[in-house]
């Protein structure tokens, strides 16, 4: 049987096609032409595929800038964003501290904090911040982002989150001492966040069937996320794709059923509805096995001119539910030592599908320089990287499929 599907080469142009299709944020053009693609892939390696389509509310931001003292800086707004009109703001950029100060009438400059571990708190309590600078007479906000690329990283949201307080807009680190300079002198900023909201806004999952359900292998991943996801879509969906078609081609006793999923950036929306309706029950399913973030992508330094990539195969993590299917990933990554496959609750999606009473386990990979921010396109990854990856998928598939029942 041919595997030139599962080849690094095949994965890699896979991965290329699926940036080009634009940007994947749940319900927008690069959202359907993706979907169309993928189930144009799944008919012609011969399963049945077809759309779930669902309805949600979604935020369309039509025109965003931001400038600062006669310079334009890369600015995405914080979801769900408060729009302002057709009309921009101009206002002094005053940097806002706990303690609160003059803000009326001011656009207010506010950073994430330095270390890592302060994240989530502060995240926790953005809402608040931007309630009380609103308080205060702020007219906007603008928050600078922690991505290690100085690019703007925008972080995901809950689908059914309310508006945010005062309009926001995201930048990057490598603005700072241009937005921090100009705070400090109280340099007129002009800040233009304009779009329209959709109550029923459409997105949809494609699902793929191969052979009898009753005990099937569930084989998952998001294909949507804030820009074009090079490295952290791209693979899974690559991969997808490939095990779809070597599944066909095997033609095995054992049922699969392939979920490609919207709404990732959107608590995993997508996700969610498939769970709700569309999933097999637990005691069908043999092995869910869900294809994350991040996979098979280079880690990057940065020298004093330029970022350089290097394989880091330690930063994959690869976690399951349980022994039998730990005995089984260490033989299958045994050609990859440095990674270390360990019995965990999850992560990502993979958590609300162990919790729903799944057994299974995921591919997720480290965060990288381009992480939920423009930049993330395919040189995130390479052919040397996703190859071994996919071997290693269908070693542990092959496994799961002997197990006693199938």
């Amino acid at each position: 049987m041919s595997t030139d599907c599962l080849s690094g080469e095949h994965l890699y142009q896979d991965v290329i096609t699926y940036t080009r299709l634009g940007e994947h944020r749940t319900g927008t053009p690069g959202d359907a032409l993706t979907s169309q693609w993928v189930l144009n892939r799944l008919h012609d390696a011969g399963l049945k595929a077809e759309f779930q389509p669902y309805r949600f509310r979604q935020f369309f931001p039509e025109r965003v800038s931001l400038s600062v003292a006669g310079h334009e800086v890369q600015a995405f707004p914080e979801w769900p964003p408060r729009f302002i009109g057709p009309e921009p703001i101009r206002a002094p950029l005053t940097a806002w501290t706990p303690a609160g100060g003059h803000l009326k009438g001011r656009i207010a400059l506010l950073k994430y904090p330095a270390e890592r571990l302060d994240i989530p708190a502060f995240r926790s309590g953005l809402r608040s911040r931007l309630q009380a600078m609103a308080d205060a007479g702020a007219l906007a906000a603008v928050l600078i982002t922690p991505s290690p690329s100085g690019e703007v990283l925008i972080p995901n949201q809950d689908e059914d989150a309310d508006i945010l307080p005062l309009p926001l807009l995201d930048v990057g680190s490598r603005d700072e001492p241009l937005l921090t300079s100009a705070a400090e002198t109280g340099a007129v900023a002009t800040f233009l966040l304009d779009g329209r909201q959709s109550a029923q806004a459409e997105s949809r999952n494609v699902i793929a069937h191969w052979g009898l359900p009753g005990d099937v292998i569930v084989v998952s991943t998001p294909m949507s996320g804030w820009f074009t996801c090079g490295g952290e879509r791209g693979p899974g969906v690559a991969v997808a794709l490939a095990l779809a078609q070597w599944v066909a081609q095997r033609r095995p006793k054992t049922g699969y059923l392939f979920d490609f999923n919207s709404g990732h950036e959107l608590n995993g929306a997508g996700a969610r509805r498939f769970l709700a309706s569309g999933a097999p029950k637990p005691a069908q399913v043999r092995c869910w096995f869900h294809l994350g973030a991040n996979i098979a992508t280079f880690d990057w330094e940065r020298d004093t001119r330029e970022y350089n990539r290097h394989a880091n195969p330690e930063k994959y993590r690869v976690t399951c539910s349980d022994g039998e299917l730990l005995s089984i990933l260490n033989t299958a990554f045994s050609t990859l030592p440095q990674v270390k496959p360990y019995v965990g609750i999850g992560i990502g999606e993979l958590v609300a599908f162990f919790e729903a009473g799944y057994r299974g386990f995921g591919f997720f990979g480290g965060r990288h320089y381009f992480f939920h921010n423009p930049g993330d396109r395919a040189h995130t990854t390479a052919p040397e990287l996703l190859e071994p990856l996919a071997l290693a998928a269908i070693s542990a598939l092959e496994a799961i499929e002997a197990l006693p029942g199938g």
